[in-house]
């Protein structure tokens, strides 16, 4: 057998292993497969979504606690990405990319709206105002409102959270305002750029309001209705 034969052959054979080991992986998550006889059965294109049941994910890292205001990093972010949110979002590099191509450094952003829809900057960089999105919900169904953001805001300021964003988000925070149910209000003792990307997601994601007594924190635990620590 040629050279050229004894490479094809083994570069098939790693081909197939691969396809294989996909296949085995599909079908045992409960999907079919070309592997399995339930690939015969034609697959639904639209299945109705429906709300509830129970997801679980394998990580290959540990989760060093569910709070989400006290879990930071880079690892964090992998799993709060699919659950929280926060005032705004920091800009992706592709986002970024488009920016700087279509109108320049310019008009670089580092952060874009979440659940504020828009905000001003007043009093030189002092006040900071957030319009907060119309019928978000929660899990539990709550409408996200002002008081859900003070409170949060609140949370992580007390330093028996040990929330690790809480100088990033509170060093200069001296008062805070909700004048009506969509509007809320920052005030700063000094003008403070890194405010916006404070209030993105990573580093303070918006909890439903009282969805956790003062001065405990979500924690690991065996029987999930006790996954309170003090």
């Amino acid at each position: 057998m040629g050279e050229n034969q004894k490479e094809f052959t083994r570069r098939n054979f790693l081909e197939l292993v691969a396809v294989g080991a996909a296949g085995a992986a599909v079908s045992g998550l409960g999907v079919p497969s070309a592997f399995s006889a339930a690939s015969k059965t034609a697959i639904p294109k639209a299945a109705i979504p429906k709300k509830g049941g129970t997801l679980k994910a394998g990580v290959g890292f540990l989760i060093q606690t569910p709070d989400p205001q006290r879990y930071g990093g880079g690892w964090a972010r992998i799993h709060m990405s699919f659950i929280y949110e926060g005032l705004t979002t920091p800009t992706s590099l592709a986002e970024r990319d488009v920016m700087l191509k279509k109108k320049g450094g310019a008009a670089m952003v580092d952060v874009r709206p979440m659940l504020a829809s828009n905000w001003e900057i007043e009093k030189g960089g002092t006040r900071y105002v957030f319009h907060l999105k119309k019928g978000v919900k929660f899990h539990n169904g709550k409408e996200l409102d002002s008081g859900d953001v003070e409170w949060s805001w609140k949370r992580i300021q007390d330093p028996v959270h040990a929330a690790h964003a809480r100088k990033f988000l509170t060093l200069f925070l001296t008062s805070i305002e909700t004048p009506d149910k969509y509007t809320v209000v920052a005030n700063l003792t000094q003008p403070y750029g890194g405010f916006l990307m404070a209030n993105s997601w990573p580093h303070t994601p918006i909890l439903p309001k009282d969805c956790m007594p003062d001065g405990q924190f979500l924690a690991p635990h065996p029987d999930p209705a006790q996954g309170l620590h003090a």
